[in-house]
């Protein structure tokens, strides 16, 4: 029986848009993309709390019969999975998280906030807004991106996870992000592997945001790699793994690019 990977994608998304991550992944492991809470056409609350998105996300587990599970979080989906780890450990074996913000300083967060005004996204050229008409319906895609700017606005006054929760989490973790994301600079994914006392850290050239550059076929090896070691009780912290000496990040090669994977060092 393959094992369950729940992957859990980011701020305004689907689990459709997870597709790149979920198809090839399928291959090895029973993959489920769920519509977190108020997302996907789903109905749309005025506003949720991260522990919200958790509870549902139980729920939803619950109603498929899912027992502990891995998950793949994409940018708010791997925090969200972090929160899982740490107020529901029974139900997860291991978590992959690709691009995992957990600093909201106020610069930070007034980015987010930016990128999500419905104004901003509705602009002449911006791709986005058809995308998220696609995914939520028409009348619901304003409502998502008004609920993603008030999120990060309360993780701003406080943050779901503090550094004594990162801390506490004991489950096994693989961090992935790009060296230049714009929404997660390399410091801070360093500073949370730190933080994890299970963790590694893998970085690749370049952005993990949006999705479409980062290099699926050597992050999904990464993947299949660090769950196949916690399947068989061979996970450790740290270490120095070789993802691949030839990433393609945005359709370009990177030829004699040799990229790592460890437990960052001060």
């Amino acid at each position: 029986m393959k094992p369950v990977l729940v992957i859990l994608h980011g701020v305004s998304g689907s689990g459709g848009e997870m597709a790149p991550l979920g198809n090839p992944l399928s291959a090895w492991f029973d993959v489920r993309t769920p519509d977190l809470l108020g997302h996907g056409g789903r109905p749309v609350p005025n506003g949720y709390t991260l522990a919200e998105m958790a509870d549902d996300l139980v729920g939803w587990m619950d109603g498929q019969g899912i027992g502990p599970a891995y998950f793949l979080g994409y940018s708010l989906g791997g925090y969200l999975a972090l929160h899982l780890a740490r107020h529901h450990p029974e139900r997860v074996r291991g978590i992959a998280g690709i691009v995992v913000k957990h600093v909201f300083d106020e610069v930070s967060v007034a980015h987010i906030t930016y990128l999500a005004d419905p104004e901003r996204l509705a602009r002449p050229g911006n791709s986005r807004k058809d995308e998220l008409i696609a995914v939520h319906g028409e009348e619901n895609w304003v409502k998502v991106t008004n609920n993603t700017a008030r999120l990060f606005q309360k993780f701003g006054e406080k943050a779901p996870l503090s550094e004594e929760d990162l801390r506490a989490i004991e489950t096994p973790v693989l961090l992935l992000s790009g060296d230049r994301d714009p929404l997660v600079p390399e410091a801070d994914s360093r500073r949370l592997a730190e933080l994890l006392p299970n963790a590694r850290l893998g970085l690749f050239p370049g952005a993990a945001h949006p999705l479409r550059v980062v290099p699926i076929l050597d992050v999904m090896r990464a993947i299949k790699t660090f769950i196949d070691e916690v399947e068989g009780n061979r996970f450790a912290p740290g270490g120095m793994v070789n993802l691949s000496p030839r990433l393609v990040t945005g359709g370009i090669a990177h030829a004699d690019v040799k990229v790592t994977i460890g437990r960052a060092k001060d």
